[in-house]
């Protein structure tokens, strides 16, 4: 319930007593709000600590125990080395999908320049060459034409000739189809 001063001189006090007790009402606001300003400057600098006190506090373990050692979240996860070479496992695993030595050699080089480039940590690159081995981008042929969903994909040269193909006509003319028969204009300059 919220007292007013209506309800105050209603109740009968005398205008001492009312600011009596407005004095009162607004001592206790004024302790709340301090009482919570308060705990948000302790909560404030508990954030935001003074950098030589942190710098001081971060020696203080150095005397109790020896730093921790940060780690990666790749665990067992390495980057491809300098000196990467393909194994005999690698090798069987390419000629068991059919390709010759010679391509093994080349797709060989491009999957080590390929992930040098990259740097990217892998846990096992045996598996990482036989995926590279089986992906779609290299089961096109000798050259690694890119095939997905059964659909060749063709150089625009190649497009070009399909499309020349498809305009012979049956005699050999050339046909374009729904090509109107050429009019002579009247001149209209007359």
């Amino acid at each position: 319930m919220i007292i007013t001063i209506a309800t105050l001189r209603a109740a009968g006090l005398t205008e001492t007593q009312i600011l009596r007790v407005v004095e009162f009402a607004d001592n206790e606001q004024v302790a709340k709000t301090r009482e919570k300003n308060r705990i948000a400057s302790r909560n404030y600098r508990a954030r935001h600590r003074n950098h030589h006190d942190a710098d001081d506090s971060d020696d203080a373990h150095i005397l109790t125990s020896p730093p921790k050692l940060r780690t990666s979240k790749k665990v067992g996860k390495v980057s491809i080395a300098a000196d990467w070479k393909l194994t005999d496992a690698d090798r069987d695993y390419a000629r068991k999908k059919g390709w010759p030595d010679e391509r093994i050699e080349r797709e060989a080089e491009r999957f080590f320049i390929h992930y040098r480039a990259n740097s990217k940590p892998w846990a096992n690159w045996h598996l990482v060459w036989c995926k590279w081995v089986i992906s779609e981008f290299q089961n096109g042929g000798q050259n690694g034409t890119n095939r997905r969903a059964g659909k060749k994909t063709h150089s625009i040269s190649a497009t070009f000739d399909d499309i020349f193909e498809k305009l012979q006509g049956g005699d050999g003319a050339s046909v374009v189809p729904f090509q109107a028969n050429p009019r002579l204009l009247s001149d209209r300059r007359s």
